[in-house]
C-alpha cells in the first residue's frame, strides 16, 4: 500500500494510467485543468466556488459551447463539465469529436454532462456520445464533487464500435465480448494523485489513442463490408430505393473515415484500396438505379478486401494494389 507522500512506483503508475488506482483519499486538484460550460450564471458560479474549495485552481468557465471548442486545445483539460442544454451548438457532437480525437490532444479526458430532465432518448444520446457521467438537474455541488471523486477512483474501460467510442455502459454482470474492451488512461486520476509524470502520461495517451484508432478502423471495415453486401444484394434483386441510397451514403462515409484514420498509421498502405472503395461507392451513388454493372460487381469484393487488409497487416499492400488496378481497368476512359 502506497503511503501519502511516497513516490508512486512504476506498477502503481501503470495501474493509475489505466484508470484502476484504488486510493481515493488523498486527491489534489490544484494541478487539474477544468472547463465548466453552464448556461445559468448562478449555477456556474456555485460550481466554481465549490470546486475551488475542493482545491481546483485552473478553472475556465463559459456559457457557450463554441468557447469550449476554441479553448479546449489550448487548455488541455483533464475534466470538462458541460450542460448539454446549452444553445447554439450540439454538445453531444462536442463529446463525439473529443472521443474520436477530432478535437484536442486527449480523447480520454473525463466528461461529466449535466442536463434538465428529458427522458430516456436524451440520456442515451448523451451516453452514446462518449460522456463518462450524466447528472440530471437540479444537482447539489456536494453530489458533483462526489461524482468527480468517483471518476478519479475508477475509470470504465472503453468500448469501440462502428458507431461509438466511449466508456462501457453494459450492465454489471451482463455477458459480452470482454476482449473488445480497452483500458484507457485516466489523466484526471494522475493529476489528482499529485505524482505527475507528464511524459509517461503523454505516452500512455498516445499509445491508447493508437489502439483505439486501430480498433475503430477494424470495426468500420467490418461494417463497410456488411453494407456493401446488403447493397449488392439489393442491386442483384433490381432494387434501388431510399434504403439502398441511405446505405450507399453510409458506406461512403465509412470509407472516407477509414481513409482519414489510416493516415500515418501502420495501415497507411491500405489507403489505395480505401480510395477504390470510395470511387466505386461514389459512382454507384451518383448513378442510382442506372449503376454500371462493373461497379455493382466490384463493390462487395473491394469492401471485403478492405476488411481483409486489416487482418493480413502489411501483406495486404499487394492486395490493395491489385484491387485498385482492377478498379482502374474497369473504369471508363
Amino acid at each position: 500500500t502506497r503511503k501519502e507522500g511516497q513516490p508512486m512506483s512504476s506498477p502503481t503508475l501503470v495501474s493509475a494510467l489505466r484508470g484502476d488506482e484504488p486510493h481515493a483519499h488523498a486527491h489534489r486538484f490544484d494541478n487539474v485543468n477544468l472547463i465548466i460550460a453552464e448556461a445559468n450564471w448562478q449555477v456556474r458560479e456555485s460550481m466554481k466556488s465549490r470546486l475551488f474549495q475542493e482545491g481546483f485552481r485552473d478553472i475556465f468557465a463559459t456559457d457557450r459551447v463554441e468557447r469550449v471548442r476554441v479553448e479546449l486545445p489550448r487548455i488541455v483539460p483533464d475534466l470538462i463539465i458541460v450542460d448539454i442544454d446549452l444553445p447554439e451548438d450540439d454538445v453531444c457532437r462536442l463529446f463525439y469529436d473529443v472521443r474520436h480525437h477530432r478535437l484536442g490532444d486527449n480523447p480520454f479526458l473525463a466528461i461529466i454532462a449535466t442536463a434538465l430532465p428529458g427522458g430516456r432518448a436524451k440520456a442515451h444520446r448523451v451516453i452514446d456520445s462518449g460522456a463518462d457521467d450524466l447528472l440530471v438537474k437540479p444537482i447539489s455541488t456536494d453530489f458533483l464533487v462526489e461524482r468527480i471523486r468517483a471518476l478519479v477512483a475508477a475509470r470504465k474501460p472503453f468500448v469501440v464500435t462502428s458507431e461509438d467510442i466511449g466508456p462501457d455502459r453494459r450492465a454489471a454482470g451482463r455477458g459480452g465480448p470482454e476482449d473488445r474492451l480497452i483500458d484507457v488512461p485516466n489523466p484526471l486520476q494522475i493529476k489528482a494523485s499529485g505524482h505527475v509524470d507528464t511524459e509517461a502520461m503523454r505516452k500512455a495517451i498516445a499509445d491508447a489513442a493508437t489502439h483505439v484508432n486501430e480498433r475503430k478502423m477494424e470495426e468500420d471495415a467490418v461494417r463497410a463490408e456488411m453494407l456493401a453486401e446488403s447493397i449488392a444484394e439489393a442491386y442483384a434483386a433490381h432494387i434501388f430505393n431510399e434504403a439502398v441510397e441511405g446505405n450507399l451514403r453510409n458506406l461512403l462515409e465509412f470509407a472516407h473515415n477509414l481513409a482519414h484514420r489510416m493516415e500515418g498509421t501502420r495501415f497507411a498502405h491500405v489507403s489505395e484500396l480505401c480510395q477504390s472503395l470510395i470511387q466505386v461507392t461514389g459512382a454507384l451513388l451518383s448513378a442510382g438505379a442506372r449503376a454500371q454493372e462493373r461497379d455493382r460487381k466490384l463493390l462487395s469484393p473491394v469492401a471485403r478486401s478492405v476488411r481483409e487488409a486489416f487482418r493480413r497487416g502489411k501483406d495486404a499492400a499487394s492486395v490493395s494494389h491489385d484491387i485498385s488496378r482492377s478498379v482502374a481497368e474497369l473504369s471508363p476512359e
